[in-house]
């Protein structure tokens, strides 16, 4: 059974995942004032990016590649933003603490970038010129390193990826949108090459720390 104790001393505040949900959280701000056509604008329209020529988006970043990253810090609702703030705030701080600072700022963009990729590469008619949005590539590739870090982590990766089939399903027997599988599929196969690349060296110091702060906790 999972040493909880040793999770536990995990669940504060870290930099990068703290920037992520405020980040995220203040986007979400913005958006809520209803200033403009913000989805349009700054979210992933796959057409857009494709065939940029013959398809363009009124005041859009330019270059428009940008929006894989605008994209990121956007959410369609409330709920959509919850879920994934929770991922980023839970799951955050103890993939940053295992694989540094910048490592998980690099991962994480990684994931977002690939998984926006994959997302156009793939969708088919009529999301081809719907607007992406949501921090689910980077999402995706914290749970991928968490996959990697423990009993606990991978116990969280199989609810997640449980979680997301059952949203799938849920959604397709309701012919509502489905989810953008393939940005999380794109998004967590980063997470995992990245967890594979921390140094083993760290991996260990890491997880000799964090016993002793169970020991002196107990």
């Amino acid at each position: 059974m999972p040493d909880l104790r040793r999770w536990r001393t995990y669940w504060s505040p870290t930099p990068i995942a703290a920037q992520l949900v405020v980040l995220n959280l203040g986007v979400f701000m913005l958006q809520s004032t209803g200033a403009g056509d913000w989805a349009l604008r700054y979210g992933l329209v796959p057409a857009a990016l494709m065939y940029g020529g013959h398809f363009r988006v009124p005041e859009a970043p330019d270059p428009y590649a940008l929006t894989i990253i605008t994209s990121s810090f956007m959410h369609g609702n409330l709920g959509h933003l919850i879920a994934n703030v929770a991922y980023i705030a839970v799951l955050g701080p103890l993939v940053e603490r295992r694989t540094g600072s910048w490592r998980l700022a690099a991962i994480w963009f990684a994931a977002i970038v690939v998984g926006g990729l994959a997302h156009v590469w793939t969708v088919e008619d009529p999301a081809f010129l719907n607007p992406l949005m949501g921090a689910s590539g980077g999402v995706a590739g914290l749970v991928g390193i968490a996959a990697l870090s423990g009993t606990l982590g991978l116990l969280v990766a199989v609810v997640w990826v449980a979680g997301q089939f059952a949203w799938e399903i849920s959604q397709a027997s309701g012919g509502a949108a489905s989810l953008a599988w393939n940005t999380h599929v794109g998004g967590f196969a980063v997470g995992v090459l990245g967890g594979f690349m921390v140094p083993r060296r760290r991996r260990n110091a890491e997880d000799e720390a964090e016993a002793e702060t169970v020991t002196e906790a107990s």
